[in-house]
């Protein structure tokens, strides 16, 4: 069950305007996409066949009696317990809404809110995990140089060699900087026969 929804999000909530997206793909589907980690994109289509069925089994006056509405459901916790509604104009397909929380994970229906406040369902989107915000703690060492290689290039430099030639000194600096971006490469870039499952991608029609 839902604990908690909130209709007045005006200003948590923007329509997208002029993306030039069609008004109908030809089926009943809605999608979440992130848009900055405290930020999601919908965008959906609702057939003719669902809203005939839908007249046919709430009659004639359905969607004059009913509201069109998006329903986030918070999913962080696997569970659908809290969320919030987002009401949408009929003529809009696309939506910016502003999930108020970091690091969460968000699934969305589009369906009806009836006059008597009940929610019909027509289409329910796929699992949304939000991108994390704020510093990762994660460094690469790799990337780090040492101060003993530091003071080697500034020995190498005019600062200490004012009797060296400034040729001889940019070869110098050239070959220590070089043959560090070359260890990095090596330690950094995976070969082709080592590449892991995860990076493969599977295209379906």
């Amino acid at each position: 069950m839902v604990n908690s929804f909130s209709s007045k999000l005006e200003n948590k909530t923007k329509p997208v305007n002029k993306l030039g997206l069609p008004k109908d793909y030809g089926d009943t589907a809605i999608t979440i996409l992130p848009k900055d980690p405290v930020s999601i994109f919908a965008y959906w289509s609702i057939n003719r066949e669902t809203k005939k069925n839908l007249e046919s089994k709430y009659g004639n006056d359905f969607f004059k009696n009913s509201k069109l509405v998006i329903r986030i459901y918070d999913m962080t916790d696997d569970t659908r317990k809290t969320g919030f509604d987002v009401f949408i104009d009929t003529t809009d397909n696309s939506y910016y809404i502003n999930v108020g929380k970091f690091n969460r994970s968000w699934v969305a229906d589009i369906g009806y809110i009836t006059s008597k406040g009940k929610f019909i369902s027509v289409a329910k989107s796929n699992i949304l995990n939000m991108p994390k915000y704020g510093i990762s703690a994660i460094t690469d060492e790799q990337w780090v140089m040492l101060e003993s290689e530091f003071e080697k290039i500034l020995k190498t430099s005019n600062l200490f060699n004012v009797g060296t030639s400034s040729l001889e000194n940019s070869k110098e600096i050239s070959k220590i900087i070089f043959e560090k971006w070359k260890k990095i490469l090596s330690n950094s870039l995976p070969s082709s026969q080592n590449v892991p499952n995860s990076m493969a991608f599977v295209i379906k029609k």
